[in-house]
């Protein structure tokens, strides 16, 4: 396949007429095997959850090549105390892995969920640890790894260890000073990062937590 030019990557809402370009990637169990869901097996059952989970979802968006449907980009908010934490999941259709789509389908949300989220300071994702590729995107995007969460959550039955990435951050409209836990807050650097989104990182407190169960 040709290389793609990263000028026709766009996001948008999903749409019911979604459903046959949608087939294609939810229907791949390449791409399905690093997310949550589960394959989509009929068109159906695709039609079903366009309309029932990715259109009413806080914020989830298509990701498109010419408008045409080839993965997705999700944000999901934490609420009350927590509410200035975000969760953010992706895939791309398999056939475009390895193009940079990704990264630049990412760079766009980040262009739009911290306006679109005024009390938004951390945005999460998390990655299989042996998923190489997913955190190259999540460090190209502007994340940093912040460590290896063990025996973290059951996906498909399965007991998974996830590597965590965030980007902390505050918008250039929005100027909140933040820090993690009191004098071990200590802040690293104040920059800009591209899309005029205003970053700023932090040390994280370091807490050991015992296990009784081997390590991953």
């Amino acid at each position: 396949m040709a290389k793609v030019d990263l000028s026709r990557i766009s996001l948008r809402p999903f749409k019911l007429t979604d459903v046959d370009d949608f087939m294609l990637w939810a229907g791949d169990d390449e791409v399905t095997k690093n997310i949550r869901w589960k394959t989509c097996n009929s068109r159906e059952e695709a039609q079903t959850f366009i309309k029932d989970v990715c259109i009413p979802h806080p914020w989830r968006r298509s990701i498109c090549l010419d408008d045409h449907s080839i993965g997705f980009v999700s944000v999901y908010p934490w609420s009350g105390d927590d509410r200035c934490k975000a969760d953010m999941g992706y895939a791309v259709a398999s056939n475009y892995w390895g193009q940079g789509i990704a990264t630049k389908a990412i760079k766009i949300a980040l262009s739009q969920v911290f306006n679109d989220f005024s009390d938004l300071l951390r945005l999460q994702a998390f990655t299989y640890v042996d998923n190489k590729a997913s955190q190259r995107v999540l460090e190209k995007a502007g994340f940093l790894r912040e460590g290896v969460l063990r025996k973290y959550t059951y996906i498909k039955d399965m007991k998974i260890c996830l590597d965590q990435k965030i980007i902390l951050g505050e918008s250039s409209i929005s100027q909140h000073k933040f820090k993690l836990g009191g004098s071990n807050g200590e802040e690293l650097y104040d920059t800009k990062v591209p899309l005029k989104l205003k970053v700023k990182f932090y040390w994280t407190i370091i807490r050991l937590t015992m296990l009784y169960e081997t390590e991953c």
